[in-house]
């Protein structure tokens, strides 16, 4: 083991084959030279993040504000095999949603997902931002697994409009778009998603469905619940109540 510059290295290569081994060893002895700053610099991204998202959630509506149905808004722009809006077209977006895509996509596409069923807010959030601040310690390896679960998701928002989806050329063509525009990407789902919401498409209702559903059995576990708990206050009551009879009888002597 070398130092260049007080900085251990490992010894050098002496076939390709040798590279990448070298290439890991000298990366993680660099690394763990500053344990702590590594640790944090995981650890304060994610806080940042989950800081960002609890403001987002704070003053961002829930949901869309519906729109008007016409030429340019309707359900049938969006049954109709394609997407809704074409990559380049987040340049006419929202501004405010470029902003999130391009600075803090963990947030919009969080919102996406929250929109669209398959996560809930947060738990989008702890996702992009767990595994990109990891991408450092991991010389990349957790990025590479981030866009495997983005172009999965992006996958099944394909599923939800009828897109074409679950082919090799589908998901060939979701992982390089991440990969070489994620922006444009988080940007076209979350302009798809709004737009469902704005039109009343069936993906918005069938979500509405389904929280209602678990509002409903949230409601019913919760009175059922408090019956027992009813019961069970009863139950010691009837119990306290004998045994004080009991000691309040005069005992045969």
């Amino acid at each position: 083991m070398g130092e260049i510059v007080g900085v251990p290295t490992a010894p050098a290569a002496t076939s390709p084959e040798d590279v990448p081994a070298a290439y890991m060893k000298s990366y993680w002895t660099v690394l763990w030279m500053n344990p702590i700053a590594s640790l944090l610099s995981v650890i304060l991204p994610i806080f940042l993040t989950f800081l960002l998202a609890c403001c987002y959630k704070q003053f961002h509506a829930d949901a869309p504000l519906p729109l008007m149905i016409d030429n340019l808004h309707n359900t049938e722009l969006l049954d109709n095999g394609v997407w809704r809006y074409l990559l380049l077209d987040c340049l006419a977006a929202p501004r405010y949603t470029c902003i999130l895509a391009f600075c803090c996509p963990a947030l919009r596409w969080a919102d996406t997902m929250r929109l669209s069923g398959i996560y809930s807010f947060f738990t989008a959030v702890f996702i992009f931002a767990f595994f990109s601040s990891l991408a450092k310690g991991t010389a990349g390896l957790t990025t590479l697994i981030l866009i495997c679960i983005l172009t999965a998701k992006r996958q099944k928002i394909r599923s939800l409009f009828s897109l074409p989806h679950g082919t090799a050329r589908t998901w060939v063509e979701d992982c390089c778009t991440y990969c070489w525009c994620a922006p444009c990407a988080i940007v076209q789902e979350a302009q798809q998603m709004e737009e469902a919401y704005s039109v009343q498409h069936k993906v918005q209702r069938e979500e509405l469905d389904r929280r209602q559903g678990e509002l409903e059995r949230h409601q019913k576990e919760q009175k059922e619940l408090q019956r027992l708990n009813a019961a069970q206050e009863k139950t010691l009551k009837e119990r306290a109540d004998a045994l004080a009879t009991k000691s309040l009888r005069p005992s045969r002597s």
